[in-house]
């Protein structure tokens, strides 16, 4: 795994501390699931990047199953996707 895939989920996963399990994060609509190399990825978490009063962008993170452990996610096998969304 090369090193700015490890920096970018705990950085998304950080993101999502309110657990929020939405469809639409400031005007982006998200979908609950997307599909990748023919297998379905949920949606695990996504949440909202702000600066003072600017949102700068939004970030979903899609995995074959739903877990909220780094080192499950960091280690899990099979297809992941980070969705990052610039709003400015």
């Amino acid at each position: 795994m090369n090193k700015p895939f490890k920096v970018i989920i705990p950085f998304v996963i950080l993101l999502m501390g309110t657990n929020l399990q939405a469809r639409e994060i400031s005007g982006v609509k998200l979908p609950e699931q997307i599909e990748l190399i023919k297998q379905n990825l949920p949606l695990n978490g996504a949440g909202i990047r702000s600066k003072f009063i600017f949102d700068i962008y939004s970030g979903a993170l899609y995995l074959p199953k739903k877990t909220h452990n780094i080192k499950q996610i960091l280690a899990m096998a099979g297809p992941k996707r980070v969705l990052m969304h610039i709003l400015i």
